[in-house]
Protein backbone atom coordinates (compact mmCIF):
# COMPACT_ATOMS: atom_id res chain seq x y z
CA UNK A 1 0.00 0.00 0.00
CA UNK A 2 1.38 3.28 -1.08
CA UNK A 3 2.56 5.73 1.64
CA UNK A 4 1.14 9.11 2.34
CA UNK A 5 1.59 11.67 -0.50
CA UNK A 6 4.78 14.17 -0.29
CA UNK A 7 4.34 17.83 -0.75
CA UNK A 8 3.76 19.26 -3.92
CA UNK A 9 6.56 20.38 -6.70
CA UNK A 10 6.09 23.86 -5.51
CA UNK A 11 6.36 23.28 -1.58
CA UNK A 12 9.20 20.61 -1.79
CA UNK A 13 11.13 23.10 -4.01
CA UNK A 14 10.47 26.62 -1.40
CA UNK A 15 11.22 23.86 0.91
CA UNK A 16 14.35 23.35 -0.22
CA UNK A 17 15.29 27.00 -1.01
CA UNK A 18 14.86 27.57 3.11
CA UNK A 19 17.05 24.73 3.49
CA UNK A 20 19.81 26.29 1.32
CA UNK A 21 19.31 30.12 2.63
CA UNK A 22 19.84 28.66 6.31
CA UNK A 23 23.29 26.75 5.00
CA UNK A 24 24.92 29.35 3.04
CA UNK A 25 23.30 30.67 -0.03
CA UNK A 26 22.83 29.10 -3.15
CA UNK A 27 23.97 25.69 -4.02
CA UNK A 28 27.00 26.32 -5.68
CA UNK A 29 28.25 28.45 -2.87
CA UNK A 30 27.72 25.75 -0.78
CA UNK A 31 30.26 23.45 -2.25
CA UNK A 32 33.03 26.27 -2.35
CA UNK A 33 35.14 26.05 0.38
CA UNK A 34 35.62 28.93 2.80
CA UNK A 35 38.62 30.22 1.92
CA UNK A 36 38.30 30.30 -1.47
CA UNK A 37 35.26 32.39 -1.12
CA UNK A 38 37.38 34.49 1.13
CA UNK A 39 39.72 34.79 -1.48
CA UNK A 40 37.20 35.75 -4.24
CA UNK A 41 35.74 38.10 -1.93
CA UNK A 42 39.21 39.98 -1.42
CA UNK A 43 39.63 39.94 -5.03
CA UNK A 44 36.28 41.56 -5.54
CA UNK A 45 36.65 44.19 -2.91
CA UNK A 46 38.17 47.41 -5.31
CA UNK A 47 41.86 48.40 -3.83
CA UNK A 48 43.75 51.70 -3.97
CA UNK A 49 44.67 50.77 -7.92
CA UNK A 50 47.87 51.80 -10.00
CA UNK A 51 47.10 54.69 -10.23
CA UNK A 52 47.53 55.77 -6.82
CA UNK A 53 50.72 53.87 -6.49
CA UNK A 54 52.02 55.23 -9.71
CA UNK A 55 51.23 58.98 -7.84
CA UNK A 56 53.18 57.90 -4.78
CA UNK A 57 56.27 56.92 -6.53
CA UNK A 58 56.11 59.98 -8.04
CA UNK A 59 55.94 62.51 -5.75
CA UNK A 60 58.87 59.97 -4.02
CA UNK A 61 60.95 60.05 -6.92
CA UNK A 62 60.28 64.03 -6.99
CA UNK A 63 61.64 64.22 -3.40
CA UNK A 64 64.99 62.62 -4.26
CA UNK A 65 65.86 63.70 -7.69
CA UNK A 66 65.51 66.88 -5.87
CA UNK A 67 68.49 66.05 -3.72
CA UNK A 68 70.40 63.99 -6.36
CA UNK A 69 71.14 65.97 -9.35
CA UNK A 70 71.30 64.09 -12.47
CA UNK A 71 71.08 60.54 -11.81
CA UNK A 72 67.25 59.33 -12.81
CA UNK A 73 67.90 55.71 -13.87
CA UNK A 74 69.75 55.26 -10.15
CA UNK A 75 66.65 56.78 -8.30
CA UNK A 76 64.60 54.78 -10.41
CA UNK A 77 65.61 51.65 -9.77
CA UNK A 78 66.41 52.34 -6.11
CA UNK A 79 62.39 53.19 -5.63
CA UNK A 80 61.84 49.70 -7.60
CA UNK A 81 63.57 48.13 -4.80
CA UNK A 82 61.56 49.84 -2.08
CA UNK A 83 58.19 48.87 -3.71
CA UNK A 84 59.51 45.63 -3.84
CA UNK A 85 60.61 45.21 -0.11
CA UNK A 86 64.01 44.47 -1.01
CA UNK A 87 67.63 45.29 -0.50
CA UNK A 88 69.88 47.94 -2.08
CA UNK A 89 73.65 47.70 -2.58
CA UNK A 90 75.51 51.03 -3.95
CA UNK A 91 78.86 50.22 -4.85
CA UNK A 92 81.03 53.17 -5.98
CA UNK A 93 84.12 55.51 -5.15
CA UNK A 94 83.56 57.79 -2.77
CA UNK A 95 81.86 61.07 -2.78
CA UNK A 96 79.83 60.55 -5.83
CA UNK A 97 76.03 60.99 -3.37
CA UNK A 98 76.03 56.76 -2.30
CA UNK A 99 74.95 58.07 1.40
CA UNK A 100 72.76 61.16 -0.16
CA UNK A 101 71.10 59.07 -1.87
CA UNK A 102 70.62 56.05 0.52
CA UNK A 103 69.46 58.92 2.98
CA UNK A 104 67.34 60.89 0.46
CA UNK A 105 65.41 57.47 -0.49
CA UNK A 106 64.84 56.79 3.40
CA UNK A 107 63.97 60.29 4.49
CA UNK A 108 61.26 60.32 1.67
CA UNK A 109 59.07 57.98 2.89
CA UNK A 110 57.54 58.18 6.51
CA UNK A 111 59.06 55.56 8.79
CA UNK A 112 61.93 55.20 10.94
CA UNK A 113 65.33 55.17 9.79
CA UNK A 114 68.72 54.09 11.29
CA UNK A 115 72.16 54.90 10.11
CA UNK A 116 75.34 52.71 10.69
CA UNK A 117 78.72 53.50 9.73
CA UNK A 118 80.86 50.31 9.38
CA UNK A 119 84.66 50.61 10.79
CA UNK A 120 87.10 47.70 11.29
CA UNK A 121 86.10 47.46 15.06
CA UNK A 122 82.37 47.68 14.81
CA UNK A 123 80.88 44.17 16.54
CA UNK A 124 77.70 42.24 15.74
CA UNK A 125 76.26 43.65 19.17
CA UNK A 126 76.12 46.50 18.14
CA UNK A 127 74.27 46.21 15.01
CA UNK A 128 71.49 43.81 16.35
CA UNK A 129 71.37 44.69 20.22
CA UNK A 130 72.53 43.66 23.48
CA UNK A 131 71.09 41.84 26.60
CA UNK A 132 72.15 44.15 29.55
CA UNK A 133 72.11 43.52 33.40
CA UNK A 134 69.35 45.21 34.98
CA UNK A 135 70.33 46.17 38.53
CA UNK A 136 67.47 47.66 39.99
CA UNK A 137 65.08 44.68 38.31
CA UNK A 138 67.81 41.95 39.03
CA UNK A 139 67.36 40.59 35.44
CA UNK A 140 68.67 40.91 31.70
CA UNK A 141 66.85 43.27 29.24
CA UNK A 142 67.56 43.62 25.71
CA UNK A 143 68.61 46.92 24.53
CA UNK A 144 67.70 47.10 20.35
CA UNK A 145 70.18 47.85 17.89
CA UNK A 146 69.96 50.19 14.70
CA UNK A 147 68.36 47.37 12.99
CA UNK A 148 65.01 47.74 14.44
CA UNK A 149 64.28 50.28 11.82
CA UNK A 150 62.14 50.46 8.62
CA UNK A 151 64.80 51.64 7.01
CA UNK A 152 68.55 50.97 8.09
CA UNK A 153 71.27 52.77 6.49
CA UNK A 154 74.82 50.63 6.59
CA UNK A 155 77.52 53.44 5.31
CA UNK A 156 80.47 51.96 3.81
CA UNK A 157 79.63 47.81 4.68
CA UNK A 158 82.87 46.63 3.46
CA UNK A 159 84.89 48.18 5.78
CA UNK A 160 83.52 45.81 8.69
CA UNK A 161 84.88 42.50 9.05
CA UNK A 162 82.95 39.42 7.38
CA UNK A 163 81.58 38.68 11.18
CA UNK A 164 79.99 41.94 11.48
CA UNK A 165 78.55 42.02 8.24
CA UNK A 166 76.96 38.11 8.78
CA UNK A 167 75.27 40.17 11.65
CA UNK A 168 72.62 41.15 8.86
CA UNK A 169 71.93 37.72 7.36
CA UNK A 170 69.35 37.04 9.43
CA UNK A 171 67.59 40.26 9.58
CA UNK A 172 67.88 40.88 5.41
CA UNK A 173 66.35 37.24 4.57
CA UNK A 174 63.74 36.13 7.41
CA UNK A 175 62.79 39.48 8.87
CA UNK A 176 63.64 39.14 12.62
CA UNK A 177 66.49 39.24 14.82
CA UNK A 178 68.09 36.09 17.37
CA UNK A 179 69.99 37.26 20.20
CA UNK A 180 70.80 34.99 23.15
CA UNK A 181 68.19 32.58 22.50
CA UNK A 182 65.18 34.81 21.93
CA UNK A 183 63.66 35.96 18.27
CA UNK A 184 62.60 39.55 17.98
CA UNK A 185 60.59 39.96 14.89
CA UNK A 186 61.17 43.22 12.61
CA UNK A 187 58.02 45.64 11.88
CA UNK A 188 57.24 45.75 8.25
CA UNK A 189 58.23 47.24 5.89
CA UNK A 190 62.14 46.58 6.40
CA UNK A 191 64.62 47.97 4.07
CA UNK A 192 68.55 47.79 4.13
CA UNK A 193 70.34 50.20 1.84
CA UNK A 194 73.96 49.59 1.73
CA UNK A 195 76.89 51.68 0.31
CA UNK A 196 80.50 50.05 -0.45
CA UNK A 197 83.78 51.10 -1.77
CA UNK A 198 85.54 49.73 -4.56
CA UNK A 199 87.69 46.27 -3.55
CA UNK A 200 91.03 47.83 -4.99
CA UNK A 201 90.59 50.14 -2.08
CA UNK A 202 92.81 50.06 1.21
CA UNK A 203 91.10 48.75 4.53
CA UNK A 204 87.87 46.80 2.93
CA UNK A 205 86.77 42.99 3.50
CA UNK A 206 84.87 41.55 0.14
CA UNK A 207 81.49 40.97 1.19
CA UNK A 208 80.37 36.82 0.94
CA UNK A 209 78.63 35.33 -1.67
CA UNK A 210 75.86 34.69 1.06
CA UNK A 211 75.64 38.36 1.49
CA UNK A 212 75.69 39.91 -2.11
CA UNK A 213 73.00 37.24 -2.46
CA UNK A 214 70.46 39.01 -0.07
CA UNK A 215 70.24 42.58 -1.73
CA UNK A 216 67.89 42.63 -4.54
CA UNK A 217 69.94 45.18 -6.68
CA UNK A 218 73.23 46.97 -6.95
CA UNK A 219 73.58 49.65 -8.79
CA UNK A 220 76.61 52.51 -9.37
CA UNK A 221 76.33 56.72 -9.02
CA UNK A 222 79.44 57.29 -11.57
CA UNK A 223 80.53 60.89 -11.91
CA UNK A 224 78.09 63.71 -12.59
CA UNK A 225 78.39 65.23 -15.83
CA UNK A 226 79.89 68.36 -16.73
CA UNK A 227 76.70 70.67 -16.86
CA UNK A 228 75.52 68.94 -13.76
CA UNK A 229 78.72 69.33 -11.92
CA UNK A 230 78.39 73.21 -13.01
CA UNK A 231 75.24 73.24 -11.62
CA UNK A 232 76.10 71.82 -8.47
CA UNK A 233 78.73 73.97 -8.16
CA UNK A 234 77.05 77.71 -8.91
CA UNK A 235 74.28 76.11 -6.65
CA UNK A 236 76.88 75.30 -3.36
CA UNK A 237 79.83 77.44 -4.19
CA UNK A 238 79.91 80.03 -1.15
CA UNK A 239 80.71 83.71 -2.83
CA UNK A 240 83.22 85.84 -0.93
CA UNK A 241 81.99 88.74 1.32
CA UNK A 242 84.03 92.14 0.42
CA UNK A 243 84.40 93.86 3.05
CA UNK A 244 86.41 97.20 3.46
CA UNK A 245 89.53 96.22 4.81
CA UNK A 246 90.05 93.66 2.04
CA UNK A 247 88.87 96.34 -0.78
CA UNK A 248 91.91 98.49 1.04
CA UNK A 249 94.03 95.48 0.76
CA UNK A 250 93.36 94.78 -2.91
CA UNK A 251 93.71 98.15 -4.26
CA UNK A 252 96.92 98.74 -2.24
CA UNK A 253 98.20 95.47 -3.56
CA UNK A 254 96.96 96.15 -7.41
CA UNK A 255 99.13 99.61 -7.11
CA UNK A 256 95.60 101.71 -7.52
Amino acid sequence: MPGPAGPAGPARGAHAAGRLRRFGGSRNARRIPPLRRARRAARAEPGPGLEALAKVAGRIRGAVESVIEGKPAAVRLALTVLLAEGHLLIEDVPGVGKTMLAKALARSVDCSVRRVQFTPDLLPSDITGVSAYNQELREFEFKPGPVFANIVVGDEINRASPKTQSALLECMEERQVTVDGTTYGLEPPFMVISTQNPVEMEGTYPLPEAQRDRFTARISMGYPTRPRSWRCWTCTAVRPRWTGWSRWRTRRTSGS
